[in-house]
């Protein structure tokens, strides 16, 4: 049950940092591909007084660290998630932490009819919620 209400319906999209002009910027103007590492001038690409994002690459003082958020990062480079039944409604894990940590898995990856029952109660209970709330406001 802890894993159905961690997941989200339709997380469709995917992490910011593994689009080309998703940026982050710290308060001296550095510039980074994930928030998560923003206080940490290791993971900088670029300075924004100097990055021109008419030539990405070219202006960067690091694009291999841009980079590596716009390619290494997707699961779609990784055998193991191209084979998983949940890619893509898990939307993988974190690139950053895919980097530079792990990547996180849904808990129940290798149970998937678990999952999906204790996904299908959540949502019934929350439908219930719901008809309950409508019937209170209609008094």
């Amino acid at each position: 049950m802890q894993e159905a209400l961690r997941f989200i319906a339709g997380r469709g999209y995917y992490c910011g940092a593994n689009l080309l002009f998703t940026v982050g910027i710290d308060e001296t103007g550095r510039l980074f591909k994930c928030w998560e590492n923003a206080a940490d001038p290791k993971f900088s690409f670029a300075n924004a007084r100097d990055w021109d994002p008419r030539q990405p690459l070219e202006t960067a003082f690091a694009p291999d660290m841009m980079i590596q958020y716009l390619n290494a990062a997707l699961p779609l480079r990784d055998e193991e998630c191209n084979e998983c039944v949940w890619l893509p409604a898990c939307a993988d894990s974190c690139p950053h932490r895919r980097l530079h940590d792990h990547k996180t898995c849904i808990g129940l990856r290798n149970e998937p009819e678990k999952y999906v029952l204790a996904l299908h109660s959540r949502i019934g209970r929350e439908k219930q919620k719901q008809e309950e709330q409508e019937k209170r406001e209609a008094q």
